[in-house]
């Protein structure tokens, strides 16, 4: 018997594009487009202006893009500012 991650990794290499439900495809494109919409609502509040600082001050190699700033950091840190900035206006 194989558990829920073995069961999610199965389904995920076993499927193709075309398999994927046209309504299915439709709302993941919209909640991309609404996290990056309040992704760069978020980068102009306090705690977004802060983040993007913080995480550009770092100095870190320049693995991933911050989305709101197109700033470099690793991929830790821009998860983190992408997230907060993501999260700033509470918009869930």
């Amino acid at each position: 018997m194989m558990g829920a991650t073995e069961t999610i990794a199965k389904w995920i290499v076993d499927t193709n594009y075309e398999d994927i439900p046209p309504d299915a495809i439709r709302v993941a494109n919209e909640s991309c487009f609404d996290l990056l919409g309040v992704i760069l609502a978020g980068s102009q509040q306090p705690v977004g202006e802060i983040i993007q600082k913080y995480t550009s001050s770092q100095g870190a190699a320049p693995e991933s893009t911050g989305l709101a700033g197109g700033f470099q950091s690793t991929q830790a840190n821009a998860a983190l500012a992408n997230g907060t900035m993501g999260h700033a206006l509470d918009f869930d």
